[in-house]
Order: C-alpha cells, then sequence, then structure tokens
C-alpha cells in the first residue's frame, strides 16, 4: 500500500465531522492493507510509530525539511519503505548520529509527495490531527474485520494497542 493512500483517507479523516463516514473511511482503508499493512495504518493514522521514540526532534525535522528537494510528483512510497526509514532512524547512534538521522529523513522527504511530507512531518512531531481517536480507530476495525464487536474490543484491551490487534 502506498502512503498516499493513507495520506488521502487522513485528509478525508479531517475534512468530515461524521463518526460513520470516519469509521466507513477507516474500515475502508484497513481492508485494502495486507500483513504489517495494516498495524502501519492504525498506528500511523492514531498518530503512533511503532518504533516508539526514534530520536528525531523538531529541529531535526525542520534542517531535513529545508536541506531536501521539491516534493514528488506523484505518490511512490510505500508504507512499508516508511517503516523501514523510521527504524534505521531509530537504530542510528554515535558520533555525528543527529547528521545522519537528518541525511536520512530528508531522503525520504525528498521522495514524498506534499501531503505525503506534512502528514509525516505532522506524524513524527506528534501533530497529527485528523479526528482517528482511539474509539473511531476501534470502530474502524471492528467495521474492516467483520468480527463481534466484544471480541475486537477485548483483543485491543489485552494487546494494549490497536495496532497490534
Amino acid at each position: 500500500m502506498l502512503l498516499g493512500d493513507l495520506v488521502e483517507t487522513s485528509t478525508r479523516l479531517a475534512a468530515t465531522r461524521s463518526r460513520l463516514e470516519k469509521t466507513r473511511l477507516l474500515a475502508d482503508l484497513l481492508r485494502r492493507a495486507r500483513g504489517r499493512e495494516i498495524e502501519l495504518v492504525v498506528d500511523y493514522l492514531s498518530g503512533v510509530l511503532p518504533q516508539g521514540r526514534i530520536g528525531v526532534g523538531w529541529s531535526m525535522i525542520q534542517r531535513a525539511e529545508s536541506g531536501g528537494a521539491g516534493a514528488a510528483a506523484a505518490p511512490s512510497l510505500a508504507l512499508a519503505e516508511v517503516d523501514a526509514v523510521f527504524e534505521r532512524l531509530r537504530s542510528i547512534a554515535g558520533a555525528g548520529s543527529q547528521e545522519a538521522r537528518i541525511r536520512e529523513l530528508a531522503t525520504l522527504l525528498a521522495r514524498a509527495t506534499a501531503d505525503e511530507r506534512s502528514f509525516l512531518v505532522r506524524l513524527l512531531g506528534g501533530e497529527l490531527r485528523q479526528g482517528a481517536l482511539e474509539g473511531v480507530m476501534e470502530e474502524g476495525i471492528i467495521a474492516a474485520s467483520g468480527l463481534p464487536k466484544q471480541r475486537v474490543r477485548h483483543a485491543i484491551m489485552v494487546a494494549g494497542a490497536a495496532g497490534e490487534v
């Protein structure tokens, strides 16, 4: 699945106030996701990075944005690629790690469209606001899975994270 698909859904989530429409949008996207993409969709739209803290702050994001090339014309980034970059960012350590993270992030942002770039910056900065709150995300997971509400809610409670479920 392309990051662009997720960003389009995020934009549509932000544009509607209807809880039913948000649930439908989330369920539609989740049904199209496969394997690890499902967890990434849930986590990213919930404003969560599966890796946890990856050592990137606002100043690093701003430097990566300012040093990068213009935005890509069309979506080409797969969710798995974005996840791999976040994993690499998390694992960078030692002398020169800040500059290495900035280079890695700048490369990712250069491959992103303007909308994808905006989404990634807001996700990394903890400023993602599009209305996919926990309860709405839970309803989207229930609708996409076709399982009884109680089973899904119990699984989320036991797992402690909707993305894992």
